[in-house]
């Protein structure tokens, strides 16, 4: 049981730092694009990063929410 909630709490943590890390290559590559501090490819470059960044979260995400449930049950064997 502390091995499936230790599971959960890294695939949260995982979760949130995809999303924060596909924001802030979106939010960098505007910057980039506005500011004209650095090359105008860079700017493209970050936010087609973000977009893939986000695309590749949702898509394992959905496969894992989708794959059929094999976690272990509470019940011992011997008693149903």
């Amino acid at each position: 049981m502390a091995s499936y909630t230790l599971y959960l709490i890294t695939f949260a943590l995982d979760s949130v730092g995809d999303v924060f890390g596909s924001l802030f290559l979106l939010a960098a590559g505007l910057l980039v694009m506005r500011s004209g501090a650095l090359p105008r490819w860079s700017g493209w470059v970050s936010i087609l990063a973000g977009v893939l960044l986000l695309l590749i979260f949702v898509l394992v995400s959905s496969v894992i929410l989708l794959r059929p449930e094999t976690a272990v049950s509470d019940t011992p064997v011997g008693i149903r």
